[in-house]
């Protein structure tokens, strides 16, 4: 899948993955976000891999765990990902695709608010 192709590669510098596909590349985006979340994420009636954002568990560290991941390989590859589309997206981006990212960031700044 496109994102995966996309996520291994250390950001250095101008690097730009290979042009995707924007809507292979939004599908395979949000299965990979899927992977991420915690168990007690709720997931969206009718909306495969979308998750509710209504409240945060009880604080615990046990229940950030799965996105507690320091370096290249964690956060910080979901914020490249999402810039590597939201750069497509401003490129050639249909109304639907730009909503699709910006639910996106939400989820992730969501996220990242909670943890």
């Amino acid at each position: 899948d496109q994102s995966r192709a996309w996520l291994p590669r250390p950001p250095r510098g101008r690097y730009r993955p290979e042009d995707p596909i924007a809507r292979v590349y939004e599908r395979d985006w949000w299965k990979w976000w899927a992977t991420l979340q915690p168990q007690w994420r709720v997931e969206s009636p009718g909306r495969s891999n979308r998750f509710l954002r209504e409240t945060y568990p009880a604080l615990s560290h046990d229940n950030w765990n799965p996105l507690r991941v320091p370096g290249q390989n964690g956060m910080l590859s979901v914020v490249a990902a999402l810039y590597w589309w939201g750069l497509k997206n401003s490129a050639v981006g249909e109304r639907e695709d730009k909503e699709s990212w910006s639910e996106a960031v939400a989820d992730v700044k969501w996220m990242v608010k909670g943890m």
